[in-house]
């Protein structure tokens, strides 16, 4: 069954569907919204690497195999199957190159510093192609910086990448065959309006974010140097308005992940409980793509509890929390800057208008 009927044309008669009672109808469109569709796409793509990688003992290759099916699950596209699955390839593929360069340049610090800003200022400035060459370089340059943080890749590293892109390939081919070309999910936010002159100030902007959160997470000491640096890759879009709000938007996600996180490992510790959770909140996911706290927040559920379920430390989950808080503040505060001092006109604009409401 094909599911590209817009909501707006769902019925809306008094009595349901074909004289079915009006709590069966009201069900229905709440299932609908839900997105069904692609939630199981997304509990398939984050889920299954996770239940191969705990019913085998290797926890961390369920974390590198849950979060490469999110950043796969995140870079679908609606379409034909040859566009999906060509979006998977160029994504995987340049998660791939970006792992392989981290393991070569993490002994050449300042060609390594140079490689990072350029594939994010060319993430930045390729958001006008599409969602293909943004992702690719946006997830490679993420890949890059993890991998050489690490202090050594193992074969099974790289064989749960491979899994889990294998995951994603194999749910998206037999998603195609039940229910024909994905439906449309909205517009891509990199499709901006800006001329040859603002794709170069945005892409500057979202690279010196990207490159100077990478650094403060380094010298911190943090053993998840990468969150800052992507928190700005999150927030930042070639929409000086769409990106202030999504700055504060995020920050409230933030919050709303922490508290749902420490609530559910208050109750207990247990593989089955955090399963469950991160499961309940993938599948949840992209119906929230409209609601960008809710959004974010869940990513957020899903990489905390991720993180918490790989872990042999019980005394993680406190600082981890902490730390995604001082996280996200320092990658917004980033993000506010750069977008001001690139932006100062559109900003101004954007006061005054703000200001004038207030009146």
């Amino acid at each position: 069954m094909n599911d590209a009927q817009a909501r707006g044309d769902w019925p809306t008669r008094p009595n349901g569907r074909d004289g079915h009672p009006p709590s069966a109808f009201w069900l229905s469109r709440i299932w609908r919204d839900l997105e069904p569709r692609r939630g199981t796409l997304f509990l398939i793509n984050i889920g299954l690497p996770i239940l191969i990688g705990m019913a085998r003992g290797e926890t961390r290759g369920a974390l590198i195999g849950c979060i490469t099916g999110l950043l796969l699950s995140l870079a679908d596209n609606e379409g034909s199957l040859a566009s999906r699955v060509r979006l998977t390839l160029i994504v995987a593929g340049g998660i791939a190159v970006g792992a392989f360069l981290g393991v070569w340049l993490k002994s050449f610090e300042a060609i390594f510093w140079i490689a990072f800003f350029l594939a994010v200022f060319a993430a930045g400035f390729l958001n006008q192609v599409g969602k293909g060459p943004h992702f690719s370089l946006r997830f490679g340059a993420i890949s890059l910086a993890v991998v050489a943080s690490f202090p050594a890749m193992s074969t099974l590293d790289y064989v749960y990448w491979g899994m889990a892109g294998l995951i994603s390939l194999a749910s998206r081919i037999a998603d195609h065959l039940i229910n024909g070309p994905l439906h449309y999910a909205g517009p891509w936010l990199g499709a901006g309006s800006f001329d040859r002159w603002g794709w170069v100030r945005f892409a500057l902007a979202y690279a010196l974010a990207a490159t100077i959160g990478l650094w403060i997470g380094i010298e911190s000491a943090s053993t998840r140097a990468v969150w800052i640096s992507a928190i700005t890759l999150v927030l930042m879009v070639p929409d000086v308005r769409v990106t202030y709000s999504r700055v504060f938007g995020g920050m409230i996600g933030t919050a709303f992940a922490v508290l749902v996180v420490w609530l559910v490992t208050s109750i207990g510790q247990s593989a089955l409980l955090l399963c469950t959770a991160i499961f309940l909140a993938a599948f949840l996911l992209p119906s929230q793509v409209t609601r960008f706290w809710i959004f974010s927040g869940l990513v957020a559920v899903v990489v905390l509890l991720a993180w918490d379920l790989a872990s042999t430390d019980p005394t993680l989950e406190p600082s981890l929390l902490w730390e995604r808080l001082e996280d996200m503040a320092a990658g917004a505060t980033l993000v506010l800057v750069f977008t001001a001092l690139v932006f100062p006109a559109e900003t101004r604009s954007l006061l005054g208008v703000a200001v004038r409401k207030d009146q």
